[in-house]
């Protein structure tokens, strides 16, 4: 923060809407020459700051004025205020008091040649300076175009921090979807034999029901075929549930890689265009290039689920015709 920001700190604060303005609630200039002329505009600005400060004397020494400043704050909000002032000069003293309603403050410094001096308290306690030359308006709109360009630097950063955070995360969830996909792929073999072993116990069941005499017993053992058919149907609900899930979870998380560029680099001079720090641009590149990385395995476990599922629909499909002429058999042994 610069010194005109720490004097800011010490004041009453007044935000203006429309103008970028700082304020002092009183300040005591001694000048080089008695009672000298000082009527005019004076500019000071910072890395992280830009003030002015426009004063009127009268011959009497009667001083009114406005002070104007523009800050950057830590947090990256631009804050500016704008405040009148009055005061006199008196003996190469100058006071200039800014009076709100229940408070008044006043500070102390110099003038010599074409510049003043501000004493102001610290934030450590310590007695600091704030240097101001003669200027106009426009060499405060520089400063002030430069607080504002430093604004917007500290913008990009944060929305690159936050990218780079996000990109992490979207890593983790890509990692997380492709195990659970390639466990669900594994089980491929089980789900098969799961159908198989249904349709193996609906077989046992018929060939108990052709050796069954009693109506009664072949009632029940056809009921019992048909339970297998349910079964087979819970198992077809069951690992649909499964791969409905990972196949909506793929969807997003596809979208979401989608945002991401085809190469990282070629947003990196845009990146510094807009104020970007060398080491938040190297970070999220270097995350940027693991996203892609990611993406183009994801793409592969894709192509894992749409033959995963093709494969399903194929078992379940022939399963399901299996079971059905099952039943029939059963119904009509039933008769």
């Amino acid at each position: 923060m610069s010194n005109n920001g720490l004097i800011l700190q010490r004041l009453p604060l007044q935000v203006a809407p429309a103008v970028l303005v700082f304020l002092f609630a009183g300040i005591v200039i001694s000048c080089s020459s008695t009672n000298s002329r000082i009527s005019g505009t004076y500019v000071a600005s910072g890395s992280g700051s830009a003030s002015m400060i426009q004063i009127t004397q009268t011959e009497n020494g009667q001083l009114t004025g406005v002070l104007s400043n523009v800050e950057l704050k830590a947090n990256g909000k631009i804050e500016s205020i704008r405040r009148p002032f009055t005061g006199v000069l008196d003996n190469g003293q100058i006071t200039l008091s800014f009076k709100d309603l229940l408070s008044s403050t006043s500070l102390s410094g110099s003038a010599g040649g074409n510049s003043i001096d501000l004493r102001y308290l610290g934030s450590t306690g310590t007695v600091e300076m704030a240097k101001f030359k003669r200027g106009d308006a426009s060499l405060f709109k520089q400063g002030a175009d430069k607080v504002l360009a430093a604004a917007e630097a500290v913008k990009v950063n944060d929305s690159l921090l936050q990218t780079e955070h996000v990109s992490i995360e979207r890593i983790r969830e890509v990692n997380a979807w492709s195990t659970a996909v390639q466990t669900q792929v594994s089980k491929l073999p089980k789900i098969r034999a799961r159908y198989e072993f249904i349709e193996k116990e609906m077989r046992r069941l018929i060939d108990r029901e052709r050796a069954t005499r009693s109506a009664d017993g072949r009632s029940q053992i056809a009921e019992a075929v048909t339970e297998g058919n349910v079964a087979g149907m819970q198992t077809d609900f069951e690992v649909n549930q499964m791969w409905d899930a990972l196949i909506v979870s793929g969807s997003s998380l596809e979208r979401s890689l989608a945002t991401y560029p085809q190469r990282c680099d070629a947003s990196t001079e845009r990146l510094r265009q807009a104020g970007a720090a060398s080491d938040r641009i190297s970070d999220w590149k270097r995350t940027c290039d693991a996203v892609i990385a990611t993406r183009t395995e994801f793409n592969e476990v894709r192509g894992l689920v749409v033959d995963a599922q093709r494969q399903i629909k194929t078992v379940q499909t022939e399963a399901k015709e299996r079971r059905r002429d099952l039943v029939d058999q059963a119904n009509r042994l039933n008769k």
